[in-house]
């Protein structure tokens, strides 16, 4: 299991302007089971968005690490393709999966540590 420390939300806030539709990605594995990803901190994520940017979706995946596993699962996931930024509750290494994935969607939505 990657220890996984979370973002404090002003820093996430000064990084993603007012406006752009925003997608949540949570990690159901390292960052879950510290309660980093869970879906209670998912849930509060979208109620901080709420009066502040669109939220395209939400979600937790398991394993977001693995390439395999999340190219599969994003491809199932309602208004992925309408975000603009995606907030990444994971570890650094679910986070580069991520935007490993991204490069291959233009324009790639922009990838912000959480």
């Amino acid at each position: 299991m990657i220890r996984t420390i979370p973002v404090a939300s002003e820093r996430i806030f000064a990084q993603i302007p007012p406006g752009p539709s925003v997608g949540i990605l949570g990690c159901g594995d390292c960052a879950a089971a510290q309660h980093h990803a869970d879906t209670k901190q998912l849930d509060r994520w979208v109620e901080r968005f709420r009066d502040r940017n669109p939220v395209a979706f939400a979600v937790m995946t398991e394993s977001p690490c693995d390439q395999r596993v999340l190219r599969r699962f994003l491809g199932l996931v309602p208004g992925f393709g309408n975000a603009e930024v995606i907030l990444a509750l994971a570890c650094p290494v679910g986070q580069q999966s991520l935007i490993r994935l991204l490069r291959d969607f233009t324009p790639a939505p922009r990838v912000v540590s959480g």
